[in-house]
């Protein structure tokens, strides 16, 4: 047994190799691992870097360096050459679509039989060894974890009401801010303080651990559904797996919403999954499995919870509306509901740490963001305290994200019984979408909810160019945000000025047809 678990992993361990060495000697490859370098090595500035890190040890100036506008310039400046880069090489890598058009490096790519799996592997190489990237939320991940190993619960107090070196990494936004996450997630940030011996920079890194379990489970997961879901397999995993956000945030920021939408997944696949041939019976229902999956995942983060109505409709669509046909949907809904909740209920006893997150889900929405609401509430605020300096107008913020929540709920309702019926994927893609934009608060990686599914849903050409401008404007968001607080605006303006003309050439390119498509029987898919 032993000498055949041995072969075995062998065995995986030589194809892995081979499909590295073949996804390496592609163009695009190289390029997009080029970028994250420049990033991995970008990072290491005042915008990522917390005062407290023990980067600044690595230099013989620490202080003057945190505030010297060369370090701001060159760290802004190699972050947004490598994020170029990489939109660059994922463009290039870009396979046949709706417009039937595949690019020159794609034609390459798919002759040589390249993984995507195995590009991805290879450009989130550089980030492991880095800081978090475009994002302080690890820091904020240990430091709730920390007061957990203190046994003070991060539903009560923010990082701050523990001084010390963890709380000195967050983020002074969020420093005294209660935890939003679901319990798991705050347990899991717990047990990596035990793992690291409570060093606070080590946690903090370590918090990648649960995000590229979350990437791996994308990765097996996502292929497997789509061929199910009768997708293009080869289009699908190019555009969520290889897609700069998720390798951005997912792999570089270690944000928990990876490991939330691995149990998407998970819980898809099971949806999809006939099961053993000698469980007949069972055929059918093991979505309910799925429905498992969901609880445990929106015990890391809540979003989660709404694949559970899409499940049982992918299983049995909701054909009419005939009063039989409106109850057994329903019921099967609510069987979804219970036993995602159930299972959530019971991980949240598990942990100990209750229900706090019901009083703090607003956090994320007290910091600026391109939420619409919080920046039309935020505008209209600004213009009445200049005409009318005695009164604040700060609830308008408030008031405007209220309203835009609602306006989310009613979006997804109506999604939920017309586009649901029969397309429950589109539902959940579309469904995350006005999730992320209606909110209190926009980020890159509540976008990638809607990402990692889209090319799940029925997408046409138009939608796909939509949804590329869409994660490069996203991206833009980031690359501003990073070159702002490093005080360079203007190096990131530029850049994103250079991403749009790429991505306009990239378009063009593909719209005109440079290349005829390759045949799917050409390379197999990821």
């Amino acid at each position: 047994m032993r000498e055949a678990t041995h072969t075995w992993a062998g065995e995986l361990a030589r194809y892995c190799r081979i499909q590295l060495g073949v996804a390496w000697h592609q163009r695009g490859t190289r390029r997009g691992f080029i970028g994250t370098l420049l990033i991995a090595v970008g990072s290491l500035s005042p915008a990522f870097l917390p005062r407290s890190s023990p980067f600044w040890a690595l230099f013989a100036h620490a202080q003057s360096l945190a505030t010297s506008p060369i370090v701001r310039l060159v760290g802004t400046g190699l972050a947004m050459a490598g994020a170029l880069l990489l939109v660059d090489a994922w463009l290039r890598l870009r396979p046949q679509d709706p417009d039937g058009v595949s690019s020159p490096d794609s034609v390459a790519a798919e002759r040589a039989g390249v993984k995507h799996w195995a590009v991805l592997v290879i450009w989130s190489l550089p980030f492991l060894a880095a800081p978090p990237i475009f994002s302080h939320d690890a820091y904020a991940y240990a430091a709730q974890g920390w007061l957990a190993h203190n046994q003070i619960n991060p539903y009560d107090v923010g990082p701050g009401f523990l001084p010390g070196a963890y709380a000195d990494q967050v983020d002074w936004v969020w420093r005294m801010s209660p935890a939003p996450y679901g319990p798991l997630s705050l347990q899991i940030s717990h047990l990596l303080v035990n793992a690291t011996g409570g060093y606070p920079y080590l946690t903090a890194w370590a918090e990648r651990v649960p995000a590229l379990i979350g990437v791996l489970m994308i990765g097996l997961l996502l292929p497997r559904v789509a061929r199910r879901a009768g997708a293009d397999v080869r289009f699908t995993t190019w555009f969520a797996m290889l897609n700069p956000m998720l390798v951005i945030s997912f792999v570089g920021g270690a944000h928990n919403d990876a490991l939330m939408m691995g149990f998407v997944l998970l819980a898809l696949w099971f949806a999809f999954w006939p099961g053993p041939a000698r469980w007949p019976a069972l055929s059918g229902w093991w979505w309910l499995v799925g429905a498992l999956a969901i609880g445990v995942g929106a015990a890391v983060k809540q979003p989660a919870i709404l694949t559970a109505y899409a499940l049982p409709l992918i299983v049995r669509p909701w054909a009419s509306w005939h009063r039989r046909d409106v109850l057994i949907t329903a019921g099967r809904a609510v069987l979804s509901f219970a036993v995602a909740v159930g299972s959530f209920a019971l991980v949240t006893l598990a942990s100990g740490l209750g229900y706090g997150w019901i009083h703090s889900i607003g956090v994320p929405g007290r910091n600026m963001t391109v939420a619409p609401t919080t920046m039309l509430g935020s505008g209209l605020a600004w213009v009445l305290d200049r005409v009318n300096p005695a009164v604040s107008h700060h609830f308008l913020v408030t008031d405007f994200q209220t309203v835009g929540t609602i306006i989310g709920a009613v979006i997804i309702a109506v999604l939920a019984v017309t586009v649901a019926r029969r397309k429950p994927l589109t539902f959940l893609s579309f469904g995350y979408l006005a999730a992320a934009i209606a909110g209190p608060s926009l980020r890159t990686w509540y976008v990638q909810w809607c990402v990692t599914l889209a090319p799940l849903a029925d997408m046409r050409a138009r939608m796909v160019r939509i949804a590329v401008w869409g994660t490069l404007v996203m991206l833009g968001f980031d690359a501003v945000q990073m070159a702002w607080r490093n005080s360079a605006v203007a190096v990131g303006a530029v850049a994103m000025g250079v991403c749009a003309g790429i991505a306009w050439t990239r378009d063009r390119q593909h719209r005109r047809g440079l290349r005829p498509s390759v045949p799917a029987s050409a390379g197999s898919p990821a």
